[in-house]
């Protein structure tokens, strides 16, 4: 995008909503760092996990990989399904 239309990209952290299992078997929601509680009271920690499929031409498969690694992304597989048009 940045190339072809001359953007320049923002990408932000999504506001991600943890689940935090309490030591005390309360369960909370929290949303943002400032209401995080005492690390000491947590036993666990949920976050949401996505599985995504990006279907691109290759010419931008290089550009759209640094972008999920950089963004803490992890890449399972990649594979190519069709021949290229002439």
């Amino acid at each position: 995008m940045e190339r072809e239309y001359d953007l320049d990209l923002i990408i932000t952290a999504p506001g991600v909503r943890y689940k935090l299992t309490m030591t005390d078997g309360s369960v909370l929601e929290v949303d943002n760092p400032s209401r995080w509680p005492d690390p000491s009271n947590i036993e666990s920690i949920e976050e949401p996990v996505i599985t995504a499929k990006i279907l691109t031409n290759e010419e931008f498969v290089g550009g759209i990989l640094k972008l999920v690694e950089e963004n803490a992304a992890a890449r399972r597989t990649s594979s190519t399904s069709l021949p290229p048009v002439s």
